[in-house]
């Protein structure tokens, strides 16, 4: 069994200009999804626990607006009355967008178009060394490839809202989807060693059926780390639709309903265990 330290997937070793171009390409898909919703679908819950159409639009641009340094009003929002809202992070992720809610529609899309402008050039124009530090969302400076990475991940993600929301299937494939793919298949990587807790040594495989994407790729434990790894002899095999696993990494399904939504072969035990434990987002 050979170690990977990236996943072997399309853009693993993208330069800083592809990876900016991609993000711009998460963007604006995001964008583009938002407007053909309609007006009739702005309000309409997504998978994301507790927020509209018009929700997730406005967290990414707020998201976007903050790493541009811009600032927003004071706001403070009635967490009574936002049942989805717990503490600590998800409180201070809800300011910029229950700020937004009273905003129209068409005030919050030109903002989001004004803001990926803004950013794409300023990532342009900024450093192009992917090891760089840059300011990352969470306020703390990152390798500039790990923020570019985050946030292309987080922005295809919030499209998937956006299309299921408006019964509007699409972008599944493309640049935005494999940068996605990757940062799902090395969460599943860190699940197996740190929460399944599988033996040293031992891979899971997952088989992604599309539609979009599909691939086979296995995880596994080197050295106690979770990583990618060819050339070994899964003990669990997981195949299951692409939109499948993007609902369980994203944690827009309940754990427990994992088992149902891929087919487990091998070790049952191991494999209900990755796939119930497979909600890797931020």
């Amino acid at each position: 069994m050979h170690a990977q330290s990236v996943a072997p997937l399309p853009y693993a070793d993208a330069d800083a200009a592809t990876l900016i171009g991609i993000w711009e390409e998460s963007a604006r898909g995001l964008l583009a999804a938002a407007e053909e919703a309609g007006p009739d679908h702005w309000n309409d819950p997504t998978p994301c626990p507790g927020w509209s159409v018009g929700d997730v639009v406005a967290h990414v641009c707020s998201i976007d607006r903050f790493l541009l340094g811009r600032t927003d009003p004071e706001h403070v929002p009635d967490y009574e009355s936002l049942p989805h809202v717990q503490r600590g992070l998800s409180r201070i992720t809800e300011i910029p967008v229950d700020l937004r809610r009273s905003r129209s529609r068409d005030e919050v899309l030109a903002e989001f178009g004004d803001t990926i402008t803004a950013r794409a050039a300023a990532l342009v124009a900024g450093p192009q060394d992917l090891t760089a530090p840059t300011m990352g969302v969470f306020g703390k400076p990152l390798p500039l490839d790990t923020v570019l990475r985050m946030r292309i991940f987080d922005t295809w993600v919030h499209e998937q809202d956006v299309r299921v929301a408006a019964d509007r299937p699409g972008g599944l494939s493309g640049p935005p989807a494999w940068i996605s793919a990757a940062s799902m298949v090395n969460g599943a990587a860190f699940v197996w060693a740190r929460r399944v807790a599988a033996a040293e040594g031992s891979a899971a495989a997952l088989i992604v059926t599309g539609p979009g994407l599909h691939f086979d790729i296995q995880v596994g434990i080197v050295d106690g780390r979770g990583v990618i790894v060819t050339e070994a002899e899964p003990v669990t095999t997981l195949t299951l639709p692409f939109p499948e696993l993007v609902a369980l990494c994203a944690g827009r399904v309940p754990a427990d309903s994992g088992p149902a939504r891929a087919t487990i072969t091998g070790d049952l035990a191991l494999g209900e265990s990755l796939v119930t434990q497979l909600n890797v987002s931020p």
